[in-house]
């Protein structure tokens, strides 16, 4: 496979046969060749939304994307390309404007990817969460459209990012990574404003509740698996590994979802901690992942349109656009370039047999 050029891929995002992260081996030095630097991508996460909210979070993507495009035009390379994750109702959001459309096309004419997302039947907005027939503890009227048409599917999902993607690309557009999730509401003790358990349609199991077994055996099943590749949590990091810069110095891995034929090739990430998730990591850790990292490790962060902002979050305090513009700062410093999920696909030479579930 051909392999990077001297630049890292920072995706904006955070088993049985997968391959354990290591521990470093190199020192804490920074990187002076192409032949040391890690793997890095950026993934952002486009969550659901509706109505203003959708509208506010869309104009922080769109300054997001505006100023990487300005601090690209000032770097020597291809510049950052990230992955941008829609979930469906940005699909939506972006089939009913034209300039939209042009936008996104000029952000996949510039090397950055668009790939799907969608949260699972505990989320507060089911835009597309489940094929599942049988989901009783769940109010269906949450779906931001008609459940009885089948517009609360994940196939309608696929479908709505499918359509307004062709429109943005002028023609066909193959969408190669996904992320289904969250998987739960899961914790210590669990959350109790939704009934985690599910059971798909024509399933013979027994319900799953807080995992990804019953998220994971629609999409590979009644969905067919329409993405090839997924994106999921660093295997066996917990919360009390994401201050050690060794767990996120992470391998591509097989994912068995569902029943599947083959495991889904799956790429790690962790929340960047301007973001919620329970494998937030901070920016000094980051940094010295990328400082002991060698080139056969895969090193990403996901972070949220909505982070874009100029402002405290729910956890992080501090002003989290500044933060954002900070890792990437620490980058380019690092004379590292962010590439998309794809790219790092495409450069992976681990020798993993898991690349395609279609």
């Amino acid at each position: 496979m051909n392999q990077l050029s001297p630049r890292v891929v920072l995706t904006i995002f955070w088993c049985s046969c997968l391959l354990a992260c290591s521990a470093p081996s190199a020192s804490n030095e920074p990187h002076e060749g192409s032949s040391s630097e890690p793997k890095v991508y950026l993934v952002l996460h486009a969550d659901p939304a509706i109505d203003a909210q959708l509208d506010k979070r869309w104009t922080k993507l769109e300054r997001f994307m505006s100023e990487l495009e300005q601090r690209n035009a000032e770097l020597e390379g291809s510049g950052h390309h990230v992955s941008i994750m829609l979930t469906p109702n940005w699909g939506k959001l972006i089939s009913k404007s034209e300039s939209k459309q042009l936008l996104v096309g000029s952000w996949m004419a510039a090397g950055h990817e668009m790939a799907f997302h969608s949260h699972s039947h505990t989320h507060q907005f089911r835009d597309g969460y489940s094929n599942a027939t049988d989901f009783p503890p769940d109010d269906l009227s949450l779906c931001d459209g008609d459940a009885a048409m089948g517009e609360c599917s994940l196939d309608a999902g696929v479908q709505a990012v499918q359509k307004a993607l062709e429109s943005a690309a002028g023609g066909s557009y193959d969408i190669k990574f996904a992320r289904i999730g969250p998987e739960g509401n899961g914790g210590d003790p669990p959350l109790t404003d939704h009934d985690n358990t599910c059971k798909p349609a024509a399933s013979t199991g027994p319900n799953v509740a807080d995992e990804a077994g019953c998220i994971n055996a629609e999409w590979t099943g009644q969905v067919n698996a329409l993405v090839r590749y997924s994106t999921d949590d660093y295997p066996g990091v917990t919360e009390k590994d994401t201050d050690q810069a060794s767990s996120l110095l992470g391998s591509s891995f097989c994912n068995s979802w569902g029943d599947a034929e083959q495991d889904i090739y799956t790429l790690p990430h962790a929340p960047y901690e301007t973001e919620s998730g329970r494998l937030r990591v901070e920016l000094p850790v980051v940094r010295d992942a990328v400082k002991m990292a060698g080139s056969e490790h895969f090193i990403s962060v996901v972070i949220h349109p909505m982070s874009y902002d100029d402002s405290p979050g729910l956890l992080y305090t501090g002003n989290r656009r500044e933060r954002i513009l900070e890792l990437l700062d620490f980058l380019d410093g690092e004379q590292i370039q962010s590439r998309t999920l794809s790219e790092i696909r495409d450069a992976d030479d681990s020798g993993i047999d898991c690349k395609d579930a279609r």
